[in-house]
């Protein structure tokens, strides 16, 4: 006996397109939200590895080290979205260089880092000078807080890292602006 095959007929499809063009709609903002979220924290960990590494540098040679904008991975000249470096203080010798970030990262610095972070060999923070790379001998009297975001953020995407007196490094997730 002979069975005879059918495909679907017009309301089925139409059923069919229904179920899935909701469960885009329901999935696709869900994804993006996600993918913001997961950008945010790279960015973030990105700027405490460096941090964690000008402090363990300073420790590890006794000396003063920076971290810093940089447009040309050499110097502390520059925006934080065109990349930083960490570098020893007294001679500018570069440890290390990050590139810029993705387009649409927006790191900012608050007023009590100067513009850097440097550490002392105890691991503290020093207070930076760019114009004054020799000495680390005054000590920071306020924590340092950089913030990170990509634009259109929204919710807690947004990263505070805070950078205490004494080197100890928080991140905590905060309001978008």
């Amino acid at each position: 006996m002979k069975t005879r095959q059918q495909g679907l007929n017009l309301i089925e499809l139409m059923v069919t397109l229904a179920v899935l063009a909701i469960l885009l709609g329901l999935g696709v903002p869900s994804f993006y939200n996600s993918m913001q979220n997961n950008r945010s924290t790279a960015l973030a960990n990105e700027l405490v590895t460096a941090a964690n590494l000008a402090r363990s540098e300073a420790i590890k040679r006794g000396a003063c080290v920076d971290l810093c904008a940089s447009a040309d991975g050499q110097t502390c000249i520059g925006s934080w979205t065109d990349g930083w470096i960490v570098r020893l203080t007294a001679d500018n010798n570069v440890l290390r260089i990050w590139e810029s970030p993705r387009d649409g990262a927006v790191i900012l610095l608050d007023g009590n880092a100067g513009g850097g972070l440097r550490f002392a060999p105890l691991g503290d923070r020093a207070v930076f000078d760019a114009n004054n790379p020799v000495t680390c001998s005054t000590r920071a009297t306020d924590s340092a807080l950089i913030t990170s975001r990509f634009a259109n953020c929204q919710g807690r995407q947004a990263r505070e890292i805070d950078i205490a007196v004494s080197g100890r490094i928080g991140v905590t997730r905060v309001d978008c602006p």
